[in-house]
């Protein structure tokens, strides 16, 4: 696929850079060296640095995600005890240290009402976390405080149902890449979650996978990056918004859509991935709006 420029405007395959993106073939996106933006002028893209902590520095907690259920057992939203009701939310404390109201996210996720807050305390967890309820999940200290960190074999947060909100913590699988077999940081299969300000990857599939026809989530201030596969895959009739992102460093492209997935994606830096920075196929289709591609190989 051939990039060229007529008139100041950057057009790939005959798709002028900043308008919606359909293709029944892979597409790829590919800037090098400057930030391109629809209808301003090039601007010099800028590095973040990401604090990311150790493991010797936090504790761990290594529990069940409720009584009786093994870490890392898939738990639906409907499973445990029914959510307590409550006057107002509430805000529940989970701690590794036993100093909370839980030790684990997923059983203070099984015990929250609806618009309850659960706050992390700072700590290395170890859990795969579903989430059917519309709860607010955050990081107290942001991302140098707390690691959500998968169990192997499970996806770390998949989020099945509901409008929960997920902030302010790095999410990371960090199991073996089995052939075929994908475990990603955070999976939205349904619902319209929002998850902001959160550091992803994976070293067995995407950072984040968008799939199914009533996926919608908003994902905004994040870096996607490192991961086995895409930094996003967004697939099957799944939506959603991401905005002010940063993808970079994965195996594959920075974002795959496929099979009628339709995302948003809005000043999004996307750079040195190993294939497209962007890579529509299938019957996919979106709107890319002023985002930035830089440094990404092509396939």
């Amino acid at each position: 696929m051939l990039a060229s420029r007529r008139g100041g405007v950057l057009r790939i395959g005959g798709i002028v850079e900043g308008s919606a993106v359909t293709g029944s073939v892979a597409t790829h996106l590919l800037t090098r060296g400057t930030t391109r933006t629809s209808g301003a002028a090039p601007v010099p893209a800028k590095a973040s640095t990401l604090a990311i902590p150790t493991k010797a520095s936090m504790p761990v907690v290594s529990a069940t995600t409720s009584p009786g259920i093994p870490v890392g057992t898939a738990v639906s939203s409907a499973a445990g005890p029914s959510a307590p009701r409550s006057v107002g939310p509430r805000r529940l404390v989970v701690d590794t240290a036993g100093g909370g109201d839980y030790r684990t996210i997923q059983g203070a996720v099984l015990s929250a009402g609806v618009q309850d807050t659960i706050v992390l305390r700072s700590g290395w967890y170890r859990e795969s976390v579903v989430i059917g309820r519309d709860v607010r999940i955050t990081g107290e200290g942001g991302r140098t405080k707390v690691v959500v960190e998968g169990v192997l074999g499970a996806s770390v947060f998949v989020v099945t149902a509901g409008s929960a909100l997920v902030s302010g913590m790095p999410i990371r699988y960090t199991g073996p890449d089995v052939s075929f077999i994908y475990f990603r940081a955070v999976d939205v299969t349904a619902g319209a979650p929002v998850i902001e300000d959160c550091d992803l990857m994976s070293a067995a599939g995407a950072a984040l996978s968008i799939s199914g026809a009533s996926a919608n989530p908003t994902v905004r201030n994040y870096t996607l990056r490192d991961s086995a596969y895409s930094g996003v895959n967004v697939s099957d009739q799944a939506r959603g918004t991401i905005e002010r992102c940063q993808i970079f460093g994965n195996s594959l492209q920075g974002i795959a859509v496929s099979k009628r997935g339709n995302p948003v994606v809005r000043e999004c830096i996307i750079r040195d991935n190993m294939g497209p920075g962007v890579n529509v196929w299938d019957q996919g289709t979106g709107s890319f709006l002023a985002d930035s591609l830089l440094g990404n190989a092509l396939t």
